[in-house]
């Protein structure tokens, strides 16, 4: 079902003329080093494109048993039917073809990289005044007579090479007469004689061979020119396209070989441009496919290595435009074709990719609007939708399972499908490969039983079965593509386009049940920069991160999304993603349940915030839905103490709830005076700072909240803590008050409803605390008393004594959990937030004074 990749040995920096070397013995000391100059000096950089084999006496110089079954595609006619062809077309019920176009072989360019050579270079011990020279010209004649005999009527070289001790001076006429004699007996021309003589200086060697190498590479051209020249002349019919797409399609791997890239280009061009006209069946659409990205990516690679990197874009593009469009074919079902094409779109991107990864590593400028990063993300959507396919097809099957259906043979034919072979041609398919195969060939390949004994019908419907029940998501390879997606655009500063592969990826996470992982990727997420994020996408990674909360029976995280998706920026976002889950109406179901889960409503517990079951933008089956909700039951049933939340409510970005606390000083005139104008407004500052008070004085504290979200919010009690510090010593208490009241409700704690854009008055009176430190205070020994900030005319007994006040903790309590608001006056980490907090302090001065007046400052 995936598409296999571009074989490795067709990249185009792995394109190498292949040359055997003959007659060299291993054993013997400067054979071998001969032999290890060649194969080091192919390893550098600036070596020509060969590749050097040795050819031992015992060797298989061609692999015969591959041409008795090629003979008909080597002369250019069409490669032979498979035997249940003529059956098969008389089955109106349903179109059988041959199963595969044939239009190019997998094995085809191996012939030239690894069989088929070049040049033949043969390697004698032979010195021009050797005394049984007769005899050693009688053996090399015989050596190229016997090579030529085998190589018979192919275009290979031969090559002589003889092994000499260095000589002084140049050659002679009598040497040049025994060259020339040498070249009569053997048939060879004098520019195929080489004398390659005993060093031992290794530069002098590396040099030696470096001409040698030079003069094969020029030899071995004269060969693929011949190929070339015989592929060129063969008599292809213009109406036939399938043999006219593999015809240009040797001829560019040929000129790839000769080096000449940019006519290699030309017919690759050509090839792709026929491949891309073709009219074919729902039958043949997979085998197309196949054959348009082998070309597409030659075309690309080609380009990348010519340095126009523009064109190799736009071949891309053209090419994602066609092929990407148009719509999934029948065969061999609806919805494996719909996962097959899936996957064909994900292999292009990945592989587009990895070529312009490799050109940027060669040199290519990469900026953000085209880089690799942007291909990877695609290819990682592909994945991550086929994944989304296969999971709907598994539910549909597991709905209405079908029955297995057992063929005529003995056994069952599901058992005899290996989708893990190589087919013989790209785009074939593995239960259609024609049983004709030789035994060399037949040894690697599982063999299908023959085709003239079963129901064809029952076939194509076993291969069908055989998909339905072994196709699996790939989701390590989505997250493996994500990842790297995630990399490239960080490195070239697609901060946006690396979220949208984070959220695909944390989504991937959850839906492969990596839920930790998930959580971890989606709360990066949301606590990322504004200037980064927009509304949509941080309203549906919030979406994403209750799930993951909620798979993971997580109550504290679940509720810490569902409470920043109640602001009214993210609930009211815009829905023009492509990413978004949940429509209005399931915003406003989950909003009403989760006002009851508040409430502690028992039949109300933690949802997942998708839609429905049935829906198949869900991401969960209802055996899922079902299972994770008994989960939740036993979780809750099997706790020691009621399952609460616990937030800190400056930990969320976007709280719902504004807060706002100060003081007022009760009794006091000069508060009164300012505080009967004085009308409370959110994010107020004080002019001074701090308030002043005398210790008859009783302070009222007002808490403010404000619900900003659509959703009115009910509360059934809440507290505040402040803290008593002594200025002189460090010294602090802590008191909390639960007895509260509301504006317009004289009744002591009733229950708090937080109506949506209504501010709500909370007061505490604070008192008893406030006499009994002052009482503390009036006892310190008078070496302990600080110097007060405002000087008095009295002994140092009578000195002030200072008390600094805070607000330190206010929370909301519900039967379900508390929400809570701690307030450091030493940072100002939580200016950032929405929820602005308000720090109101009281400075208290208490001074011993005959008339009790209040302290100046």
């Amino acid at each position: 079902m995936e598409p296999q990749d571009i074989d490795s040995h067709l990249l185009n920096g792995a394109l190498r003329q292949l040359i055997f070397l003959t007659g060299l013995n291993i054993a013997d000391a400067h054979h071998s080093t001969i032999f290890n100059a060649f194969v080091k000096k192919n390893d550098q950089r600036t070596a020509a494109a060969i590749t050097y084999k040795m050819l031992m006496s015992g060797d298989e110089l061609y692999d015969n048993s591959r041409k008795g079954m090629s003979n008909t595609v080597e002369s250019g006619g069409r490669a032979s039917s498979p035997p249940f062809l003529s059956e098969a077309s008389g089955n109106s019920s349903l179109s059988i073809r041959s199963g595969a176009m044939a239009m190019v072989k997998r094995r085809w360019p191996l012939k030239y990289l690894q069989e088929r050579p070049a040049l033949i270079v043969t390697f004698v011990d032979l010195d021009w005044d050797h005394p049984a020279w007769l005899e050693m010209r009688a053996e090399c004649e015989a050596k190229i007579n016997a090579m030529r005999q085998r190589i018979g009527q192919r275009e290979t070289k031969l090559a002589l090479v003889l092994i000499q001790p260095p000589k002084a001076t140049s050659m002679d006429d009598p040497i040049a007469e025994k060259a020339l004699e040498l070249c009569q007996h053997c048939r060879l021309n004098s520019r195929l004689l080489f004398v390659f003589p005993r060093l031992s200086d290794n530069r002098a060697l590396i040099e030696r061979v470096n001409r040698l190498e030079k003069a094969f590479h020029n030899i071995a051209q004269e060969f693929y020119h011949a190929c070339f020249k015989r592929i060129r002349s063969r008599n292809v019919p213009n109406n036939d396209a399938h043999l006219l797409v593999r015809q240009q399609y040797k001829l560019a791997f040929i000129s790839e070989l000769r080096e000449d890239r940019h006519s290699a280009l030309r017919y690759y061009k050509q090839a792709y441009q026929i491949c891309h006209e073709l009219d074919v069946s729902d039958v043949d659409v997979y085998e197309q496919c196949s054959v348009a990205s082998l070309l597409n990516f030659k075309i690309c690679e080609l380009n990348f290595v010519l340095n126009s990197a523009v064109e190799a874009i736009n071949q891309f593009r053209r090419h994602h435009n066609f092929f990407f469009k148009r719509e999934s074919a029948f065969y061999p079902s609806r919805e494996l074709a719909a996962i097959e094409l899936t996957w064909w779109k994900a292999q292009q991107c990945r592989l587009f990719a990895e070529l312009f990864s490799r050109a940027v590593s060669n040199g290519l400028a990469a900026y953000p609007s085209q880089n690799p990063g942007r291909f990877l993300g695609e290819a990682a959507t592909h994945y991550k939708k086929a994944n989304s396919l296969i999971r709907i097809l598994k539910s549909k099957l597991a709905a209405a399972p079908q029955q297995r259906q057992k063929s005529l043979l003995t056994g069952d034919p599901l058992q005899s499908f290996d989708f893990s072979i190589t087919t013989t041609y790209y785009g074939q398919r593995p239960w259609r490969m024609t049983t004709q195969l030789s035994d060399s060939t037949a040894q690697n390949v599982t063999k299908l039983p023959l085709l003239s004994s079963v129901n064809l019908q029952l076939l194509e419907h076993g291969a069908k079965l055989f998909l339905e029940n072994n196709i699996h998501e790939n989701y390590a390879h989505s997250l493996q593509l994500l990842s790297a997606a995630v990399a490239q655009c960080k490195r070239y500063g697609c901060e946006r386009f690396a979220n949208l592969s984070l959220f695909d990826m944390a989504e991937e996470c959850v839906a492969s049940q990596q839920f930790s992982k998930a959580l971890q990727i989606l709360h990066r997420l949301c606590t990322e920069d504004t200037n980064v994020l927009f509304y949509p996408f941080l309203r549906e990674a919030l979406v994403s991160f209750a799930n993951a909360a909620f798979c993971s029976l997580s109550l504290n995280e679940w509720t810490w999304a569902l409470l920043q998706l109640l602001h009214p920026q993210l609930a009211n976002a815009s829905v023009t993603l492509r990413i978004l889950s949940v429509d209005e109406n399931d915003q406003s179901i989950w909003m009403e349940n989760f006002q009851h889960f508040l409430l502690g409503d028992q039949n109300f517990l933690p949802f997942p915030l998708t839609s429905s079951a049935n829906d198949h933008r869900s991401i969960f089956s209802m055996e899922q839905l079902n299972s994770l909700q008994s989960q939740w039951r036993q979780l809750i049933a099997q706790s020691a103490s009621p399952l609460q939340f616990q937030l800190e409510m400056y930990n969320l970005n976007y709280s719902p709830i504004k807060f706002n606390a100060r003081f007022l000083v009760i009794n006091s005139a000069a508060n009164n005076k300012r505080q009967t104008n004085e009308k409370f407004a959110f994010d107020e500052e004080m002019a001074d700072g701090f308030q002043i008070a005398t210790a008859d004085d009783s302070l009222l504290i007002e808490v403010v909240l404000c619900n900003i979200s659509n959703v009115p919010l009910r509360f059934e009690y809440c507290s505040l803590t402040l803290d008593e510090i002594l200025i002189s010593s460090g010294a602090k208490k802590s008191k909390t008050l639960s007895e509260w009241s509301t504006a317009g409700n004289s009744s002591k704690n009733p229950t708090l409803e937080l109506v949506p854009k209504r501010p709500s008055h909370v007061f505490f009176i604070y008192k008893t605390t406030f006499a009994t430190s002052l009482k503390q205070l009036m006892q310190l020994p008078a070496s302990k008393a600080p110097t007060s900030r405002c000087q008095s005319p009295l002994t140092d007994e009578q000195n002030a004594k200072e008390i600094l006040m805070t607000i330190r903790h206010f929370s909301l309590r519900t039967s379900s959990g508390s929400l809570s608001w701690d307030i450091d006056h030493r940072s100002t980490s939580n200016s950032h937030h929405q929820n602005s907090i308000e720090d109101r302090r009281v400075e208290t001065f208490f001074e011993k004074m005959d008339n009790n007046n209040y302290a100046v400052k």
